[in-house]
């Protein structure tokens, strides 16, 4: 069974009563959006010094800026990201220390091989 309610009194009428005592009902008015406010701690952009003041604002100055929302799966791509670009480097530096040595003279090499058999550690500082 559907009910309406009355505006006036605020009781709630089956529909056929309704039309009897009230007649047809007016036209549903559309209802309005909720807002939601949420609430937010005014920041200065790390990216830009600007005072973020709202939502708006945030997303602005991200898109200004070519920043995303932060994903905790990016913790892991940027993980693997990292571990990937190491590995590049020391091939890199592999193949340099291999390219210096194949230029060095006879007598450097000699040296350096004495060096090494002798206890002296190579260690890859970076700085």
């Amino acid at each position: 069974m559907r009910y309406i309610q009355n505006s006036e009194d605020g009781k709630l009428y089956p529909y056929s009563e309704y039309v009897e005592k009230f007649g047809e009902p007016k036209q549903r008015t559309k209802p309005r959006s909720n807002i939601i406010n949420r609430f937010f701690d005014p920041y200065e952009s790390p990216t830009t010094g600007r005072t973020i003041t709202n939502h708006a604002a945030r997303n602005e100055d991200m898109k200004e800026s070519n920043c995303v929302e932060y994903d905790p799966s990016m913790v892991a791509e940027s993980e693997r990201n990292v571990k990937n670009e190491n590995a590049k480097l020391e091939l890199q530096v592999d193949r340099e220390v291999e390219k210096t040595i194949r230029n060095m003279s006879s007598d450097q090499q000699g040296s350096l091989e004495q060096e090494l058999r002798a206890g002296a550690d190579l260690s890859v500082d970076r700085q």
